[in-house]
């Protein structure tokens, strides 16, 4: 005879798993979930990276676009915060450019080259419930890329660190790209216990404009160390896109420093006449955020500028009334 808790235990779980299936996310007891994106500094993956768009209108010249190797993430730096973690992951790409331009009624031109950059985003973690993945960043800027979760990216799915998993020790998950008007319009997402993101894949399946991206795991190391143990400072100064973006009349700017040192955080419209200060002076190393309310201006673009004496760095804000 099933006893009262068992049969308790068995219905939790059928709701976390028809949660699941339906993109939606259900307060469930920890120890049903998993840790399926492990975060800590020193923690490495390597992707194989394929991405492509398509441009082919009624008329011509159609466009294909190809970049196709490989991009190593390495986790730099930790901020723990009192509700959230910002994770400095550094960016390394070796990628091959090819452009195909394609007349009809002419032969094909293409032309190709290398790609070797290196960058940084923050990606943070909420310290609540099942710890929210996100960049404040534009999505339409990051939409290819390995890790593109923001916190706009998705209407249907958030990206959660700890989540239950199935056959494999392995969860998938389907996440919303435009307007849901067809199920082609989405990503999938592979997540595997203990290791991270093992794929990223989207494909449009139009025919005339089309995009798609292919991103699999090559290889990770796991470090294991938890950011209650250490808490290493980003290497780099960081300004994180505002949120939210659009705004009205109010949005947060956060910035991340990598130690002590003086800043100026200034706001100037499209013109570059200077709008408001938003921060003049020393502040300490770690995870800052500033709210504007922008209740006396109109609607347009404006830029927030950080500056300090390691970088200067600029985000765009469109505010819309």
């Amino acid at each position: 005879m099933t006893t009262p808790n068992r049969f308790i235990s068995t219905m939790l779980l059928a709701v976390v798993l028809s949660s699941v299936a339906f993109g939606q996310v259900a307060t469930v007891a920890s120890d049903s979930l998993v840790d399926v994106f492990p975060l800590a500094v020193g923690n490495e993956w390597i992707y194989r990276y394929f991405t492509s768009s398509l441009w082919w209108p009624a008329g011509n010249p159609g466009t294909t676009t190809t970049d196709s190797g490989r991009v190593r993430m390495l986790v730099s730096g930790a901020v723990v915060g009192p509700d959230s973690t910002s994770w400095e992951l550094q960016v390394q790409r070796e990628l091959v450019h090819h452009v195909v331009f394609a007349y009809l009624g002419s032969p094909e031109r293409d032309t190709a080259y290398a790609i070797r950059d290196s960058s940084t985003f923050i990606l943070i973690e909420r310290l609540d419930d099942q710890h929210r993945l996100y960049r404040n960043d534009d999505p339409s800027r990051i939409r290819m890329d390995v890790i593109p979760f923001t916190r706009g990216y998705v209407d249907t799915t958030s990206i959660w660190r700890y989540r239950p998993v199935g056959s494999g020790d392995t969860t998938r998950i389907q996440s919303w790209i435009d307007s849901p008007s067809s199920p082609q319009f989405m990503s999938s997402f592979t997540f595997k216990r203990g290791v991270g993101l093992i794929r990223n894949s989207y494909n449009s399946g139009t025919l005339d404009v089309s995009s798609e991206n292919d991103h699999y795991l090559l290889s990770a190391t796991i470090t294991g160390l938890h950011p209650n143990e250490v808490s290493v400072l980003p290497s780099s100064v960081f300004l994180s896109q505002n949120f939210p973006n659009p705004f009205n009349p109010t949005t947060s700017i956060q910035y991340v420093l990598p130690r002590s040192m003086r800043i100026s955080l200034r706001v100037f419209d499209i013109l570059g006449c200077q709008v408001t200060v938003l921060a003049d002076g020393v502040e300490t190393g770690g995870q800052h955020a500033i709210s504007w309310d922008a209740s006396n201006c109109s609607t347009g673009i404006y830029f927030v500028k950080l500056q300090t004496d390691q970088a200067i760095l600029t985000r765009k804000m469109l505010l819309v009334r």
